[in-house]
C-alpha cells in the first residue's frame, strides 16, 4: 500500500512539472529609424563608401527617387547595389539589380537628294549608260507618273524586258527598272466572204439516198434561212421500226448542204379488243385494320353512289392502336372489289428534338438556321438574344411545321462586335425548353482561308487550330458531315455534293464560327 501511495505522488508530481509554461524571450526592440542610405556601382567602395542617397528618416523610406550617375560607365551590363544604414548602426543587405548602358552612336549627316535630270530606257540589250531612248521629263526630287512612250514597232514577236533608269544632279544613275512584256503581232486574216446565196432547193429521203437532186422534193420559198419549213415526210410504205430521216438543201451557187439526218420509230398501232361493258355504281365501301372481319362486316364509309369515287376522304380511327406497323384495309362494292392495303406506323408522342442549331455573320446580318424532328405540339420558336450571354431578350417568333428554319437578325453587327443567341421552343400547353447558346463575333472569320469558294470538287481550308471540329450544314440547317481536323489544312472532297450553298461550321476558341461555300 505504501509503494502504490508513492508511485501516485510521483505521477503527480511529473503531471505537474509538465504543466509549467516555458521561459519565453522579451519580445523585439521596436525597429529604429533608417537615417541613411548609399548606393555603388560594379564595385563595393565599403560600408559608408557609397554615393549618398538622400532620405528623410523613417521605419519605412520605400518609394524613394534615385537618381543614379551612369555617365561615365561604358557601354555594357552593369549592376547597381544599394543598402541602408539604422538608427542602431546596422546596415542591411545590400539588394542589386542589373542594367544596361547603350550608348547611341554618331549618325552620318544625311545628304539632300539631288534633283533627277535625265531618263532613259532600252529594250532587251543596254547600249551603255547615256545611250538609251531618252525620256522628256521635268527636273524634280520625285518624277512619278511621267508617260513614256515605247517604240516596239521593229521587235520580234515574243517576251521581251524594258529597262529604265534616271540620272540625278550629282551626276550618279539610279538602278536599272525592268518589266517584261509580249509581243504578239496580229496575223494577216483572210479577206470577208461572199454574201451568202439563197437556199433554192430542199429535199429528203428515208434510209437510202437516192443520191443529190433524186430525194422527194420540199417546196420552199428562195431566201438565206428557211428555218421553221413544214415538210408533211410520208411514212405509209415503211415497215415498224426505226428509220433515218435526211434533209439536205441546195444553193443559188448549185452547192449541196450538208445532210442532216433524225432517227424516227414507224409503230404500227395493234387490233385494241371489244370496248367492256359499262361499270355498274360503286354504292357501298369500308375499311378495316390488320383483321379481316368478313365482307360488309368493315368500318362503313360515307359516300355517294357513282361509278367513280377516287378522291373519297374518310376519318380512320387509329386511337385504340399500339405503336408500331398496321396495315389499313379499303374495299368497295359493286360486285366486292379487290381489296386495296396500306401500310402505315402508330408512332409513340416524342418530344421535340432539336437537331442542330446554328449562326454565322453574312455582312452586318446574324443568319440562325435549326433543324427539327418530331414536332408534336409545339406552339412557336422564340429567337432570342444577349449582349453578354446571361441576359436574353426575344427579338422574333417562328411558327412551326417547317423542320428546317431560317431567321436573319438584321443589321446587328453594324455597331456590335459580340452576341449570343439562343432558342426557345414553347408547347401548346406552355413548357419551354431552351437550345444551347452560340456566339457570333464580328471579326471571328480572320486567319481562315477556304479555296477555291465556289469549289467544284476538291477544297482546301487552312489556318484551323489542329483537331478543331469541323462541322458541314445544308442550307436548311441539316448536318450533313463532321470531322475532326488533323492538322492546320484540311482537304475535304465535295464532288458528291448537289449544286448549292452549304455552311461550313468551325470551333475557334470557344467560338463557333461559321462559313459560307458555293458549290458548283
Amino acid at each position: 500500500m505504501q509503494k502504490f501511495i508513492m508511485v501516485l505522488l510521483c505521477l503527480l508530481l511529473a503531471d505537474w512539472l509538465q504543466a509549467q509554461d516555458p521561459a519565453y524571450p522579451l519580445a523585439p526592440v521596436a525597429t529604429g529609424n533608417i537615417v541613411k542610405a548609399e548606393y555603388f556601382i560594379d564595385t563595393d567602395p565599403g560600408f559608408n563608401a557609397g554615393t549618398d542617397i538622400t532620405v528623410t528618416a523613417g521605419v519605412d523610406i520605400t518609394a524613394t527617387n534615385i537618381p543614379v550617375i551612369t555617365g561615365a560607365l561604358i557601354a555594357g551590363v552593369h549592376r547597381l547595389y544599394i543598402r541602408t544604414l539604422s538608427a542602431e548602426g546596422k546596415w542591411s543587405i545590400t539588394s542589386t539589380r542589373q542594367f544596361v548602358v547603350d550608348f547611341d552612336p554618331a549618325y552620318p549627316v544625311a545628304t539632300i537628294a539631288g534633283n533627277v535630270l535625265k531618263a532613259e530606257y532600252f529594250v532587251d540589250t543596254d547600249p551603255g549608260f547615256g545611250n538609251g531612248v531618252n525620256v522628256p521629263l521635268t527636273a524634280g526630287l520625285d518624277i512619278t507618273n511621267v508617260p513614256a512612250s515605247v517604240t516596239s514597232g521593229s521587235l520580234p514577236a515574243g517576251v521581251h524586258q524594258l529597262y529604265l533608269r534616271t540620272l540625278n544632279a550629282a551626276g550618279k544613275w539610279s538602278i536599272s527598272n525592268f518589266r517584261q512584256f509580249v509581243v504578239d503581232n496580229d496575223p494577216a486574216y483572210p479577206a470577208v466572204s461572199a454574201a451568202v446565196l439563197n437556199v433554192i432547193k430542199a429535199e429528203y429521203f428515208v434510209d437510202a439516198d437516192p443520191g443529190f437532186g433524186n430525194g422527194i422534193d420540199i417546196p420552199v420559198t428562195a431566201a438565206t434561212d428557211l428555218l421553221n419549213q413544214n415538210a408533211p415526210v410520208n411514212t405509209n410504205f415503211l415497215p415498224a421500226g426505226v428509220h433515218g430521216l435526211y434533209i439536205r438543201t441546195l444553193n443559188a451557187e448549185g452547192k449541196w448542204s450538208l445532210t442532216a439526218t433524225q432517227s424516227f420509230i414507224v409503230n404500227n398501232d395493234p387490233a385494241y379488243p371489244t370496248t367492256p361493258a359499262l361499270p355498274g355504281n360503286v354504292t357501298i365501301a369500308e375499311y378495316f385494320i390488320d383483321t379481316d372481319p368478313g365482307f360488309g362486316l368493315g368500318t362503313p364509309i360515307t359516300l355517294t353512289a357513282g361509278v367513280d369515287v377516287a378522291d373519297i376522304n374518310f376519318s380512320a380511327v387509329t386511337g385504340s392502336l399500339i405503336a408500331g406497323v398496321h396495315n389499313l384495309y379499303v374495299r368497295s362494292k359493286n360486285t366486292w372489289s379487290i381489296t386495296n392495303i396500306i401500310p402505315f406506323e402508330v408512332i409513340a408522342t416524342l418530344p421535340l428534338n432539336l437537331l442542330s442549331f446554328t449562326g454565322n455573320k453574312q455582312s452586318n446580318n446574324a443568319i440562325l438556321m435549326w433543324h427539327t424532328a418530331n414536332e408534336i405540339n409545339i406552339a412557336h420558336f422564340e429567337v432570342q438574344r444577349s449582349d453578354d450571354g446571361q441576359q436574353f431578350l426575344p427579338i422574333g417568333t417562328v411558327q412551326p411545321g417547317r423542320a428546317a428554319y431560317y431567321y436573319s437578325d438584321a443589321n446587328i453587327f453594324r455597331d456590335k462586335q459580340l452576341l449570343f443567341y439562343r432558342l426557345k421552343s414553347v408547347d401548346i400547353d406552355g413548357r419551354f425548353t431552351y437550345s444551347s447558346v452560340i456566339r457570333l463575333r464580328n471579326n471571328a472569320e480572320a486567319g481562315l482561308t477556304i479555296y477555291p469558294n465556289p469549289v467544284q470538287n476538291i477544297i482546301v481550308i487552312s489556318g484551323l487550330k489542329q483537331n478543331t471540329a469541323i462541322r458541314i450544314f445544308s442550307a436548311d440547317g441539316k448536318l450533313l458531315q463532321q470531322l475532326t481536323a488533323p492538322a492546320q489544312t484540311v482537304t475535304l472532297d465535295m464532288s458528291g455534293y448537289a449544286k448549292g450553298m452549304y455552311v461550313l461550321q468551325y470551333l475557334q476558341g470557344e467560338e463557333i464560327v461559321s462559313r459560307n461555300i458555293m458549290k458548283q
